[in-house]
């Protein structure tokens, strides 16, 4: 469920748990759930009074939702991926996919394209680096393997 998205990512913010652990790389399906969208609202009460508030990261909202990567399964649309893109740097996007469950959703396209609609946003060599390169750098046992 997107929503939940956003209150693990949040708890991983506010528990401080993204600074101690600051080498695990977090991917949030579902492009982050309603994370993206919510993001002002996150770093809002601190911009309002910074004395009343304490900071809830050594890195800030805005540097903390930077450090997720974000997958695009059921996502595929500009307006998520656009949502996206105000938090976060295309190199924060990878492929995702809900297979088979995708399937059951939407109808099957009449073209070889796994998500057609990421071309919306994104040009040819920002989807190489969506769906090959910033996956693959990820898991870079992987990356070594298949050379």
């Amino acid at each position: 469920m997107p929503v939940r998205h956003h209150g693990t990512a949040t708890s991983l913010i506010l528990s401080g748990t993204l600074d101690r652990y600051p080498r695990i790389r977090f991917v949030l399906a579902h492009a982050g759930g309603c994370l993206p969208f919510l993001a002002t609202r996150l770093s809002t009460p601190r911009t309002v009074v910074p004395d009343a508030v304490p900071s809830v990261s050594l890195l800030g909202i805005g540097e903390a939702l930077r450090r997720f990567y974000y997958d695009t399964a059921l996502s595929a649309s500009a307006s998520s991926m656009r949502s996206v893109l105000e938090v976060a740097d295309v190199g924060q996007v990878v492929f995702g996919t809900d297979w088979p469950f995708s399937g059951a959703t939407f109808a099957v396209a009449e073209t070889a394209d796994p998500a057609p609609g990421l071309s919306d946003v994104f040009d040819g060599p920002q989807r190489g680096l969506i769906e090959n390169a910033t996956p693959l750098s990820l898991v870079p046992r992987l990356a070594a393997a298949i050379g």
